[in-house]
């Protein structure tokens, strides 16, 4: 049984749901309860996370107030958490859904928590840099992480607690860092406003007992176009077509016609030596240089025609009467 049957996950940016593709690097069979796919990224887009259960997932022992609780990470520097509540006694309905859209980040030197957009920011990569990530954050760099876990809610009696401050999202690295992989963006809060912060609701979540509880996770690689056709996740883009050589029938057929009257010409001068070979000789000759000098009349024309237009003065056109 496929335990991600009944999970959907979609990143929408601009109104359009992005392909997932499949990492050619990692085999089905890895680990079955990890995905690993990779979408295209635009910089300076925005994006949000969508992700709905449906009938066909398995709730295992769930009971009427426990939950499927939703978990995103976005470069290992930002976690939110959202709980599914499920009630098999309803039947399940149409599904579950919840979506993540922002990113809260606190502001030391006001004191202020800010929200903003999730937004495919570029990275700036230099030869060095005077702020150095942790191991943690560079392993995440570039990817969504997406957990999804089946849960007991518990209601939350004394005061929830605090609140962790969470980095700032990296947007600068040293090309060394990098380790050659070919990142060349980063997810920040765009058009970022004052906020009350994440906050937390009113329960506690615990993961419940046995397989049920073990979370699945999507790992979702974001990559410019050019690495994806680079990794082979999408073709490459095709070359153009040379465009056609245009043909002169006219010259074409002229063409012919001498190379067929000059291979006359050559038989006769080789095997023909009577009077009426002579007179065919001289007839298909007359016809070549009938034919070659029509050809030097319209070169010596054509150049005329050319002269006489450069010769003609440039005229100018005077706008401001308009």
């Amino acid at each position: 049984m496929d335990p991600f049957e009944g999970i959907d996950v979609e990143i929408i940016s601009n109104g359009e749901v992005l392909t997932l593709y499949n990492d050619p690097d990692d085999e089905p069979s890895h680990n079955p309860r990890v995905r690993q796919r990779y979408i295209e990224a635009v910089t300076g887009a925005t994006f949000e996370v969508k992700i709905r259960v449906d009938h066909r997932f398995s709730l295992f022992s769930l009971g009427k107030n426990d939950a499927v609780q939703a978990t995103v990470y976005y470069d290992s520097t930002h976690g939110y958490s959202k709980s599914l509540p499920i009630d098999p006694l309803s039947g399940f309905g149409g599904g579950v859904s919840c979506t993540f859209t922002r990113i809260y980040n606190f502001c030391p030197e006001t004191r202020q928590w800010k929200s903003g957009a999730t937004t495919f920011g570029a990275l700036v990569t230099r030869e060095t840099t005077t702020h150095v990530p942790s191991v943690a954050d560079l392993e995440g760099l570039g990817m969504i992480a997406i957990a999804l876990q089946r849960v007991h809610r518990v209601l939350r009696t004394g005061s929830p607690p605090e609140i962790i401050k969470t980095p700032s999202s990296v947007t600068e690295v040293s090309e060394k860092v990098l380790k050659g992989r070919a990142i060349a963006n980063t997810i920040r809060a765009s058009n970022e406003r004052v906020s009350d912060g994440p906050g937390y609701g009113k329960y506690d979540h615990f993961p419940i007992q046995g397989e049920g509880g073990q979370p699945l996770k999507y790992n979702i690689f974001y990559r410019s176009r050019r690495t994806l056709q680079m990794l082979g996740c999408i073709p490459q883009s095709p070359s153009p077509s040379p465009s056609p050589v245009p043909t002169n029938h006219v010259n074409d057929g002229r063409e012919q016609e001498l190379r067929a009257l000059r291979a006359r010409l050559a038989k006769l001068e080789g095997t023909d030596t009577k009077a009426q070979g002579a007179d065919s000789k001289t007839r298909i000759k007359r016809e070549i240089g009938e034919l070659e000098a029509s050809d030097d009349i319209k070169v010596t024309a054509t150049r005329s025609a050319k002269k006489s237009r450069s010769t003609r003065p440039v005229e100018t056109i005077d706008l401001t009467a308009d």
